[in-house]
């Protein structure tokens, strides 16, 4: 991806995600994800009140399989920092693979718990970042499965594809 595209792609990111605080209040079952996630404490003092624009990439860098462990309100309102994270320029660590899988249909219905509530702009953007990230080593094949498994058929039935 060029540096033009970026910079538009991350405008768009920008305009679909409002920069809203992020709440690490929520009810913890015993069987959720997040009560398994080690460095919990960590991540909730760092993410606590600030929006997704304010989470730094070297928190997304430590932190890169969180999304696993999220609920799905707290997913979504970080997750446009991991996608600017791969948008923004070449990654060669776990990230992109992390963000992939999360982004990947399955049959248990956790993907449409996470993702069915996010309103048509961030799901074009996502899709386009997806998509965009199809020819970026090394995340290229992860990329490919998430795109089939739920984004190419996305981009194919909404008219706006930009």
């Amino acid at each position: 991806m060029n540096k033009q595209a970026r910079e538009e792609i991350l405008k768009r990111l920008d305009k679909a995600f409002p920069a809203l605080p992020i709440s690490m209040d929520f009810d913890v079952h015993p069987l959720d994800g997040w009560t398994t996630y080690e460095d919990r404490d960590a991540f909730a003092r760092n993410v606590a009140h600030k929006t997704w624009s304010e989470l730094p990439d070297d928190l997304v860098k430590a932190h890169p399989d969180v999304l696993f462990h999220l609920p799905g309100a707290t997913f979504r309102a970080v997750l446009p920092a991991y996608l600017r994270f791969i948008a923004s320029d070449d990654v060669y660590n776990e990230v992109p693979f992390s963000v992939a899988n999360m982004l990947t249909r399955t049959d248990d219905g956790i993907f449409e718990q996470r993702v069915s509530p996010l309103a048509p702009a961030q799901l074009r953007i996502v899709a386009r970042i997806v998509e965009l990230s199809l020819t970026r080593e090394p995340m290229e094949d992860v990329m490919q499965q998430a795109y089939d498994s739920y984004w190419r058929d996305y981009l194919d039935n909404h008219e706006d594809k930009k």
